[in-house]
C-alpha cells in the first residue's frame, strides 16, 4: 500500500481561476498534521511522490508545518512565559498563512505578470500559489522542510533556503507579501534585539523598489498605541507611507492549531523622490475585515465586495495607486 493510503480523498469543487492549485480547507487534530507532515517530508526525501500517486495539489492541501505542534505542556513549566519561549523556539514562529487570505491579499493587490513579488519568510510558498507569474516569485524560508515542500510546489519560482538577516537577492521588488514570525527576538548586526515582525518591514524596505508595496500580517498590538510605539512609529514613517490596516478574524489561522490570536493586515509604500508624491502618516486606527462563517477556520467563497474592502481600505492614496500606476522608471532600482 502506498505511504499515502491512509489520507482521505480530496473531494474537487468548482474550481477558482487564477490559481496553481485549488484549496480545500480542513481542520485536522494535532496527530493528524504530524503524520501527514512527516508522511509529505519522506515521499520528497525519496522523491517517490508520483510513484505513491501522491500529486503536488495533495501536497498544498496537506502539508501544515510546524505551526501548533510543539507537543508541550504548559503544567511542566514554571510560568507561562518559560511555556511561551520554549514553544517559540519548536516553531520558530511557523504559523503558514491560509490559503484563503493569500488569495485576498493578491486580488487585492492586483498584481500583472511583469510584477515581481517576494515572501521573506515563505514557508511553504503559499503566497506564491495566486501570483500571476510563478517565474517572479521570490522567497527565502530558513526551515529545510518547508523549503523543499515550496521548491517542490513552485519549482519556477526563486526559492532559497537561509535567515532572512542574510537574504540578498540581486533585484528589487514591486511588493513584498509576508506572514512573518511573530514576537522572536532577533540580534542586530549592532546588537540591538528587535521584534521579528518589525525586522521583516525593515527588511521589506531595503529591498522594495520606491512606491513598491509592502502587505504583511502583523499581530494586533504592533504599532497599536501612539505613545508608547512612538519610536517603532517612527521607524517605519521614515521608510514607508502608510497606506492602512485591517483586523484579520481571530480564527485565521485555527487550520494550524491557533484559536483567538489577534492579528492584522498593514498595507505601507515604500517611500519615493518623486515630485508629486506625498507620504501619508501612520494611523493606529484599524478596521475590521468580515469574513463570511461557514469553515471552522476560514471560508473559500470570498464575495468581490469583500475582496474589494481590502482594496479601499479608506486611503486615497492607495485607491490612486491602483487606479494610476506611477511611471515605470520609478521601478527601476536595483
Amino acid at each position: 500500500m502506498p505511504v499515502f493510503g491512509v489520507l482521505p480523498p480530496i473531494y474537487k469543487k468548482d474550481v477558482i481561476l487564477n490559481m496553481k492549485y485549488e484549496y480545500f480547507p480542513k481542520r485536522r487534530t494535532e496527530q493528524e498534521r504530524r503524520e501527514l507532515n512527516e508522511q509529505i517530508l519522506r515521499l520528497l526525501q525519496s522523491e517517490a511522490c508520483e510513484q505513491a500517486g501522491v500529486t503536488d495539489e495533495d501536497i498544498f492541501n496537506r502539508y501544515t508545518g510546524d505551526g501548533g505542534l510543539h507537543g508541550l505542556r504548559r503544567s511542566d513549566y514554571e510560568n507561562y512565559n518559560a511555556f511561551s519561549a520554549a514553544k517559540k523556539e519548536l516553531e520558530n514562529g511557523q504559523f503558514f498563512t491560509p490559503p484563503p487570505l493569500c488569495e485576498m491579499i493578491v486580488s487585492a493587490l492586483h498584481l500583472s505578470d511583469t510584477d515581481l513579488a517576494a515572501d521573506l519568510t515563505c514557508g511553504m510558498g503559499n503566497f506564491f500559489n495566486f501570483l500571476p507569474n510563478e517565474r517572479n516569485a521570490y522567497g527565502c524560508e530558513v526551515d529545510p522542510n518547508a523549503c523543499a515542500v515550496a521548491r517542490k510546489l513552485y519549482p519556477q519560482a526563486h526559492i532559497v533556503q537561509g535567515d532572512i538577516r542574510d537574504y540578498a537577492p540581486q533585484t528589487h521588488f514591486d511588493f513584498v507579501l509576508g506572514n512573518p514570525p511573530f514576537h522572536l527576538r532577533w540580534i542586530m548586526p549592532d546588537a540591538t534585539v528587535m521584534p521579528s515582525h518589525q525586522y521583516y518591514c525593515l527588511k521589506a524596505a531595503k529591498l522594495l523598489k520606491p512606491l513598491g508595496i509592502l502587505a504583511v500580517i502583523v499581530p494586533a498590538s504592533f504599532l497599536a498605541d501612539s505613545f508608547s510605539d512612538k519610536g517603532a512609529i517612527r521607524m517605519m514613517e521614515s521608510r514607508f507611507s502608510f497606506l492602512g490596516q485591517v483586523m484579520l478574524p481571530e480564527h485565521a489561522f485555527s487550520d494550524s492549531g491557533v484559536d483567538g490570536f489577534p492579528t492584522k493586515l498593514q498595507f505601507w509604500q515604500k517611500k519615493s523622490t518623486a515630485a508629486d508624491w506625498t507620504s501619508k502618516r501612520y494611523s493606529t486606527d484599524c478596521a475590521d475585515i468580515y469574513i463570511s462563517s461557514g469553515h471552522p477556520g476560514f471560508t473559500r467563497s470570498l464575495s468581490w465586495s469583500q475582496r474589494r474592502s481590502l482594496q479601499a481600505i479608506g486611503t486615497k492614496s492607495f485607491w490612486n495607486w491602483h487606479s494610476s500606476r506611477p511611471p515605470r522608471a520609478l521601478f527601476s532600482i536595483r
